[in-house]
Order: C-alpha cells, then structure tokens, then sequence
C-alpha cells in the first residue's frame, strides 16, 4: 500500500511541476498578435531626389517595450507591429560621412557627422576647443509620423510620411590675387551644427567648423560645404588657409554672419573681400629680407 502511495505521489508531483511550467512559458516576439502597417512614402516635394530605400524605426511610447526596426522600399511598405502607441522614423542617406545613433527614444535619436575632433589647427581665428568636422553628405532625407495607435492585432493599418532632404548647401565665393602661388588652399566655417535630432526636427547643440577644399572659378576663390545646419546665435567665421609653392602658409578671416543668416536654409553668399597672396615660386625655402635693416656693401677680397 505505501508503495502505491509513493507511486501515487510522485506521478502528481510530475504534473503539477509540467503544469507550472506551461504557465512560465515565455512567448517570443514573433509570437506577439501584430498588426500590419503601410508607411506610404510622398515624395511630392522631393521628386528630384528620391532614394531607392528608407530605414524604419518604430518607438514605443511606453519605454519598457523595445524598438522596432525595418526596411522599406523609396515609396513605400509594410511594417509588423504589436499593439500599443507608436511614432515613427524613416531615414535614408548615402554613408559617408553621416552616422545615425538610434536611442532608446524617439526624441534623442539623431544623426551625426563622423569625424569630429578637437581642433588642432588654424587656431588663429577659432577657439582652441572648437571641433572640426568635414562637410556632411549632400543628402539625408528624413520624416516622422507621431502618435501612430494600433488598437486592434491582425488589422492594417496606413500612414503617410513626407521626407526631407534636411542637408542645407552653401557657397562663399570672393576675389584673389596671384592665385598661381597657390599650392593648396582650404576653407573652414565656424558655428555650424554637427548633429540633428531627428524625432524633434531639430539641430543638436553641439556646435562644430566645417572643413573643406576650396578651388578656383573664373577668377573666384570658392568655398562649397554641405551642413545640418547654423546653431542659433553663433558666430560664423570664414577662414581661409592658403599653402604657397614655397611651402609658406598665409591665413584669412573674415566674419560672414551676417551673409549666413540672411539665407539660413542655404545658398551663395559673395564677399566684397579680395584676398592678395605675395608672387612666389616653387622650391626650396622661401624667405624675405624684411627687418634686416639697412644694405651694407662689403668687398669681399679674391
């Protein structure tokens, strides 16, 4: 009889553990009832431009659900996602030298330049802890659909975003003189943003300069440079670093605030300025006799 009982006892125990553990299953995500969405992308103010796909993510408005990220064609696709409260991003740019930093929220995720580093150069005219960064891409097109609710699992759903191009393109053209003792020449602005908050349509706070080449047209020194765009209240500082064929370098600064902020959203800005470089030639050691006062004739004896 006590063995019967032992039996007894121990199939029960087999089931009531089977039975807990049925209850602890821990489903996957996949298994979560999901609904699917249509991001319908316009491109009606874009037609120029369109991209050939867009990275999706979707940011749940309760912060412990995780983020969901996908991949659409340029005008459009589907999206699965679970119930709940959502806004959605959409990006496309072409990698080189934009990086997006996707946070754990909507408003903080931003897109950035890549290189930024304390400045080491050309401290004549920024601040020594200013960073200098090279030119964005000329293209990032982005958009955002807020407050998306998915009330019901196995439905669809469809939404509409309009992309922009958030990359703003400048060109400051000014006279020079002697430009064929020019070896190399380099252009850097100051007071521009180096990332942009992508859920708040907004620039960050984190001033940099813009590095890049200059080169010559018809007589004019050009500088072209692609930026998120002008941190309010900033100065804007052009300055120009100019290696001559004698390996000597001559630097230029002039203040184009004003120039910026009349055309916030890009475009060509002409200065009245002409910049004069001394007529030089290539090799060896240049060198000037300026303050080694007057001329002495000395015989030299054969």
């Amino acid at each position: 009889m006590k063995r019967k009982l032992k039996i007894l006892f121990f199939v029960l125990s087999l089931i009531i553990i089977q039975v807990l553990m049925m209850g602890c299953e821990r489903r996957d995500l996949v298994d979560i009832p999901t609904s699917s969405v249509y991001i319908k992308v316009n491109w009606e103010d874009e037609l120029k431009a369109k991209t050939q796909y867009f990275y999706v993510a979707v940011f749940p408005q309760d912060p412990k659900e995780e983020i969901i990220t996908s991949f659409i064609e340029s005008d459009g696709g589907y999206v699965n996602v679970p119930r709940g409260k959502f806004d959605v991003l959409i990006y496309s740019y072409d990698y080189e030298s934009i990086l997006v930093r996707l946070t754990d929220r909507f408003t903080t995720s931003y897109a950035t330049t890549s290189n930024a580093k304390p400045n080491s150069i050309s401290k004549l005219f920024f601040n020594s802890g200013a960073k200098i960064n090279s030119e964005t891409d000329s293209l990032f097109f982005t958009g955002t659909y807020e407050a998306l609710d998915i009330e019901y699992a196995d439905y669809q759903y469809m939404i509409e975003i309009s992309p922009k191009n958030i990359i703003k393109h400048f060109e400051v053209r000014l006279k020079i003189k002697n430009p064929g003792s020019i070896y190399d020449i380099s252009g850097f602005v100051s007071g521009l943003s180096g990332s942009y908050l992508l859920g708040r349509k907004d620039l960050a706070n984190d001033t940099v300069s813009i590095k890049t080449r200059m080169h010559l047209d018809n007589g004019f020194l050009v500088l072209k440079f692609n930026t998120f765009g002008l941190v309010p209240n900033t100065t804007h500082i052009l300055n120009i670093d100019a290696v001559l064929l004698n390996s000597e370098t001559r630097s230029f600064g002039y203040d184009i605030s004003r120039e910026m902020r009349r055309i916030p959203n890009g475009g060509i800005i002409i200065l009245d300025s002409v910049i004069t470089v001394p007529i030089v030639t290539g090799g060896g050691m240049g060198g000037t006799v300026v303050g080694w006062g007057n001329e002495e004739g000395v015989e030299i004896i054969m």
